[in-house]
């Protein structure tokens, strides 16, 4: 009994740091919503426009996928979430987007991180 004892108390003392230093999980995107489109202000609109859009497709074109997109569909906002993403105590805007589709269910998506105007991160990634 006092093995058992003494292995829930090393137990509880690994695991007490992981629950205070924690963050809150924000959600992006939830699939299984049925979400309005997604508006992005003039600015963020100008910024997926002009750094972030740009620098997706020369990702995709380096690891040579930007070939297998399906044609006529453009890029797209998907989902906005606002939280502390990059930073604690910070206002940023996680702005999911879909890049180009390449099959059913298949997309080229990234996720661009902004904050007061610029993009502080961005991930491109097959979906």
């Amino acid at each position: 009994m006092k093995r058992f004892l003494s292995f829930i108390a090393v137990c509880g003392w690994l695991l007490f740091p992981v629950g205070v230093l924690a963050q809150q999980v924000r959600t992006i995107y939830d699939a299984r919503l049925d979400l309005k489109a997604a508006v992005l202000s003039p600015v963020e609109e100008a910024l997926m426009k002009e750094k972030v859009l740009p620098a997706a497709g020369k990702e995709w074109h380096d690891q040579e996928l930007a070939g297998t997109c399906v044609a006529g569909k453009a890029p797209r906002v998907i989902d906005v979430a606002r939280g502390s993403f990059t930073k604690p105590d910070s206002d940023q805007k996680a702005i999911l987007y879909r890049y180009c589709e390449t099959g059913h269910n298949r997309a080229l998506n990234g996720i661009a991180i902004v904050e007061k105007g610029a993009v502080v991160c961005h991930l491109a990634y097959p979906g």
